[in-house]
């Protein structure tokens, strides 16, 4: 049996947002395919878990939870900018009381792999490869290219310029970092390509975010209002929804004055863009995303940076919702366009898209239907977890 140990950088359970919901995956499909888990995940002020003892989880692991407060602020930015050679986006998370908690239970245990849930947690590789411990790192993006996407709408002459430095630090620890790594886990084919780069073949396999279809009802697309959730404390969403509500939505206007669009999600009031008078809605965060998913009909996925997979296109699909999103949105996950969802990358054409869906029953509810079953076939995490272990035996 494979003993597993997995480095968050965030706590997985509940999951709530892209990458715990793909981090929580990894552990269910890891334990279904009988593997034992041991998890040490960071408790971040950013995302924290208050009571983690009340959150529902799986059965059978060994959790080591450890709070910490990781978040940047502008004096250590720039600090590091000035007075380092080391990326700033990955120092914060080197830490010695997570470094001691890991060496203590490396010191207790025996484990046959471990596996980094992304870059910013490869500082503790060290630590495995001392004890000759096969690392696994899995990329839920290509991170350096998340930012140069962000860099070039950045408007401030003086952030732009700090972030450029930062970028190449980064790029360059997530070069470095691979000599590590026995092999990376990519969440998608698109990303794998930049890994090549760098790794044989032998060394990259393409790990998507699993779901499990049993958790997921269907929910179809029956209402033809608009609709998205989604952490509005990661730049890449902030930028998709601002353009969305800056471009898109004037667009829909000039031909659906009656459309109504609803954002939910951590941060999404604290952009100032609700505007009711427009149809333009903002929730906030809610308590239950799935009743959301439930109550809503047109997933929108309006996104203009990033990398990796959209981990919510993935719960849309699982939930039989009609979507449209931008290509970058969609990118690692087959959708053909007019099929499983509708690809539109500019505002009029956007705006058009759900216009079509809006007036066309029958469409909206053929292309849920076509995304429920593609996400069934594809990226059932039971088959997922088996396979990444038959992988870590080789």
């Amino acid at each position: 049996m494979k003993r597993v140990l997995l480095l968050c950088n965030k706590v997985p359970f509940p999951p709530r947002d892209g990458s715990t919901i793909a981090m929580a995956s990894t552990i269910r499909s890891l334990i279904h395919a009988g593997a034992e888990v041991t998890v040490l995940a960071l408790n971040t002020a950013k995302h924290k878990v208050v009571d983690f003892s009340a959150v529902d989880k799986p059965d059978g692991v060994n959790w080591n939870i450890i709070d910490v407060n990781t978040s940047p602020s502008f004096t250590g930015l720039l600090s590091n900018t000035l007075f380092s050679t080391n990326s700033y986006m990955v120092t914060r998370f080197d830490r010695k009381d997570v470094r001691r908690k890991l060496r203590r239970i490396l010191e207790s245990e025996a484990f046959d792999a471990a596996l980094i849930e992304g870059l910013f947690m490869m500082p503790y590789s060290d630590e495995f490869t001392e004890r000759k411990i096969p690392v696994y790192m899995r990329a839920h993006n290509v991170e350096h290219q998340i930012w140069e996407r962000h860099i070039q709408r950045e408007k401030s002459v003086l952030r732009k310029a700090i972030l450029k430095i930062q970028n190449r630090r980064l790029k360059k620890y997530e070069t470095s970092s691979l000599s590590e790594v026995k092999a990376v886990l990519p969440i998608t084919d698109v990303d794998a390509q930049w890994f090549l780069k760098s790794l044989n073949e032998s060394q990259v396999y393409t790990l998507p975010c699993g779901i499990n279809p049993e958790s997921y009802p269907n929910y179809p697309s029956s209402t033809p209002d608009v609709f998205h959730i989604g952490a509005m404390d990661w730049l890449p969403n902030v930028d998709g929804i601002k353009w969305f509500a800056q471009k898109v939505w004037p667009e829909l206007m000039k031909i659906n004055r009656e459309s109504s669009f609803h954002l939910a999600g951590r941060q999404s009031d604290t952009l100032g863009i609700h505007r009711p008078e427009l149809g333009f809605f903002v929730e906030g965060q809610v308590r239950s995303a799935e009743k959301f998913y439930e109550k809503h009909g047109i997933f929108v996925v309006p996104l203009l940076s990033g990398s990796g997979m959209r981990i919510k296109v993935l719960e849309a699909m699982a939930y039989g919702k009609a979507i449209i999103g931008t290509t970058i949105a969609v990118e690692g996950i087959p959708i053909e366009s007019g099929v499983h969802g509708i690809i539109a990358d500019q505002p009029r054409e956007f705006a058009k898209a759900i216009d079509k869906l809006i007036v066309d029953s029958e469409l909206r509810l053929e292309l849920g239907k076509n995304a429920r079953k593609l996400v069934q076939e594809k990226y059932d995490e039971h088959v997922l977890g088996v396979n990444l272990l038959n992988f870590m035996a080789r």
